[in-house]
């Protein structure tokens, strides 16, 4: 990603940043239906969501990442139950894609019981992609 692309996801449902310490243990990146139109991917996981659900607000969760020095530690669940808080009123589903290729991102996908959607083939890569309502990691707070 270049720098206008993360200029670009700054200003719309945002970039969550998880430190330890002061140092960076992980992020969550989340974009706009609009802000996508560039990814090949992520345009194809909107419309087999929209194709499931058409009436959904949606934004777009990924790429994330964990800090080897901080996987293991709630890290990543911490991030998605801030974003879920922080975007749950003006979105009603995550949307994310996932690379066959990624079997670690696939199973991480699945372990925080994200919906797999129907898998698709675009330029010679697989992807599957996944549906979350923001309530799957808010009712964890209850």
């Amino acid at each position: 990603m270049d720098e206008a692309i993360l200029e670009r996801l700054e200003g719309g449902s945002g970039i969550f940043v998880a430190e330890v310490d002061g140092k960076l243990a992980g992020f969550a990146m989340t974009s706009d239906p609009g802000q996508a139109t560039h990814n090949g991917p992520a345009v194809r996981a909107l419309e087999l969501a929209a194709e499931d659900e058409p009436t959904l607000r949606r934004f777009l969760y990924g790429p994330a990442a964990v800090s080897p020095a901080f996987q293991g530690q709630g890290i990543l669940s911490g991030l998605l139950v801030d974003l879920s808080l922080r975007l749950q009123e003006q979105f009603d589903q995550g949307v994310a894609f996932v690379d066959h290729a990624n079997e670690r991102s696939l199973a991480v996908h699945r372990h925080f019981g994200m919906s797999a959607l129907s898998s698709f083939e675009l330029n010679g890569s697989l992807y599957t992609a996944f549906i979350f309502h923001p309530e799957l990691f808010t009712d964890r707070l209850a």
